[in-house]
């Protein structure tokens, strides 16, 4: 017994004798500890300070009423779908689902996206400077004052960025989500300019609600004009009056689907100019990389110390 007593107090007596050797190892090393740990500060400073500010304008939308969609009305033809050649398959609640991946589809962002943005905006962009609302850009990859593109890229980049490449970027700063309980639907983009990041959502809303409206019109166009045909060729007169008044419905449908901007989605909170940034929080950068400093400053000394400190182990 007397002896696990002297062992144990032996085992404190060295663990005190290691606590106070490193105590005294970090009071020696202290201007190695504050020089690693200033130097890590102000490097992450440094990097704090070279992020740009991100912004994130974002749009809250309601599928539109599909009682008033064209899809909606054509299935006013269902009783005919039996007719040869004409063939119904309209699903409104899938109106929506479809909607967003044709936003995140290389064809909706090529010929309905990047029409109406610069490429420079959305690719060259180093900064935005709020004072005179400018947009300031990579002085090796876009040259505003002649308005070209000077980057050095290889194969299979090219000089000036392809939509395939701009695609890329454009999902990247792209967010799109559905909420499966309300049906509501968010479209955000981030980007170093609140006004642009505003301006892009804008688009996206406008040219999805026209060309789901466009889509749904031709489709309607093709099924009036069969219905057209049948009325000529069918002889049973019940079923001419039928077409007749389906005929008149859908031209209704026709003329009035143009007043209607909001097809598909209807805008709940529109998107805003944010006022504050998204991104980057410069505080935290600095604060991690004070503290990862402050941590390899301990290690580079125990490392180099390793002898010294278990010398008497």
């Amino acid at each position: 017994m007397s002896f696990n007593q002297n062992q144990t107090s032996k085992n404190e007596s060295h663990h005190a004798n290691d606590a106070i050797r490193i105590i005294k190892l970090i009071f020696n090393k202290k201007i190695t500890i504050t020089t690693i740990t200033l130097i890590s500060m102000l490097l992450s400073l440094a990097f704090a300070l070279s992020l740009p500010n991100i912004y994130k304008s974002e749009a809250l939308l309601a599928p539109a009423n599909q009682e008033e969609s064209l899809s909606s009305r054509l299935g006013e033809l269902s009783s005919l779908s039996g007719f040869p050649g004409l063939n119904i398959g309209y699903s409104n609640d899938k109106k929506s689902t479809e909607a967003i991946e044709r936003i995140q589809s290389f064809h909706f962002f090529s010929g309905h996206i990047l029409p109406f943005i610069k490429l420079e905006d959305l690719i060259a962009v180093k900064a935005w400077n709020p004072q005179n609302d400018e947009v300031m850009y990579k002085k090796n990859i876009f040259d505003k004052s002649s308005n070209t593109w000077i980057r050095d890229v290889s194969y299979p980049l090219k000089k000036i960025p392809s939509a395939q490449e701009a695609y890329k970027v454009y999902l990247d700063i792209l967010t799109v989500n559905l909420d499966k309980n309300t049906s509501f639907v968010s479209i955000a983009i981030e980007h170093q300019s609140p006004k642009l990041a505003q301006d892009w959502v804008d688009i996206i809303v406008r040219q999805i609600n026209q060309v789901m409206r466009d889509i749904d019109y031709q489709l309607a166009k093709k099924h009036i004009d069969y219905l057209i045909e049948a009325e000529n060729t069918i002889k049973v007169q019940s079923v001419k009056e039928s077409i007749s008044r389906l005929l008149e419905s859908q031209m209704n449908i026709l003329m009035l689907s143009n007043s209607n901007d909001s097809y598909i989605f209807t805008l709940i909170d529109p998107p805003l100019i944010p006022e504050k940034k998204l991104r980057p929080s410069r505080l935290i950068i600095c604060l991690i990389g004070t503290l990862l400093g402050m941590m390899l400053s301990f290690i580079f000394i125990a490392i180099q110390n390793f002898k010294e400190l278990y010398k008497n182990n």
